[in-house]
């Protein structure tokens, strides 16, 4: 499969994150001591989603009829959570393999902490997938900003069932 040249960056970009933990643990401090990782952030997208704008609306700007999604404009597929969750497995083994994550049990209150910047349900849900995925079984919660709210006001994301599924 071929990706186009913009799919490629943001595949890329999203490892980014991953390519520096892999690195991080085996250079030398400037200052003669080891490197001690204090924290990580990683930034991505929602998962997979369908277009936001209506079939109609995007049958004018096709010779074929748009083909149709399974869910609403600009929601989550099943597909997207899949995807995420796949992600979050192995962000969470990778984290557990350099130590920063324990083998068994939940990890300490605090030491994650999902923030799904956004009101959509696509934003909400992919937080709480990836809350689901990176601590199995403990009850992460993502948090994410209050429909109709700035980012100031922030609130624990509901979990659907359909965000671990």
């Amino acid at each position: 499969m071929r990706l186009r040249r913009g799919a490629r960056r943001a595949v890329l970009l999203s490892l980014l994150p991953l390519l520096i933990m892999a690195f991080a643990g085996s250079a030398p401090a400037a200052q003669g001591g080891a490197w001690t990782l204090e924290r990580v952030v990683l930034l991505q997208r929602h998962g997979i989603r369908s277009p936001t704008d209506s079939p109609a609306k995007l049958d004018r700007y096709s010779a074929q009829p748009w083909p149709s999604w399974p869910v609403a404009p600009g929601e989550l597929t099943d597909a997207g959570r899949r995807a995420l969750a796949v992600m979050a497995a192995y962000v969470r083994s990778r984290y557990t393999d350099l130590g920063l994550l324990p083998r068994a049990g939940c990890p300490a209150p605090g030491l994650i902490y999902v923030w799904a910047d956004s009101t959509d349900e696509r934003t909400r849900v992919s937080g709480a997938v990836m809350a689901a995925g990176l601590a199995p079984g403990c009850g992460l919660n993502s948090v994410c900003t209050e429909p109709g709210h700035t980012t100031e006001t922030r609130m624990l994301c509901a979990r659907s069932s359909s965000a671990t599924e």
